[in-house]
């Protein structure tokens, strides 16, 4: 899913104020929006159907444990897809640079 230059700024101003990931939390806002992005673009990929309904860059969250190991945060609505889909848990890894971020992300049903 691509997005124009004006739509990743107002996504990354809103990502950027509700996220809880104290990773993106401590970025510049382009590097931030990045960092969410990639997530959120991960996760769909890994869903096959992309950033789209019930998939939002609000909807998908990333949450650090007290170790720092990153899990997602979901939307009701993101939950209630997987569940009918038979997925249980879903698993995220993340590595980021100043300007690259990667984000791997496994469903397990």
């Amino acid at each position: 899913a691509l997005i124009g230059a004006a739509e990743m700024a107002i996504n990354t101003a809103k990502a950027v104020s509700q996220t809880k990931d104290s990773r993106a939390q401590a970025l510049g806002a382009a590097s931030a929006g990045l960092y969410l992005y990639n997530n959120a673009d991960a996760f769909g990929k890994a869903a096959g159907i992309g950033i789209r309904a019930p998939f939002a860059m609000n909807a998908i969250g990333i949450v650090n444990d007290e170790h720092g190991k990153p899990s997602f945060d979901l939307a009701p609505a993101v939950v209630e897809w997987l569940g009918e889909r038979g997925i249980a848990r879903t698993h995220v890894s993340l590595s980021d640079e100043r300007a690259h971020a990667i984000a791997f992300v496994v469903f397990e049903t």
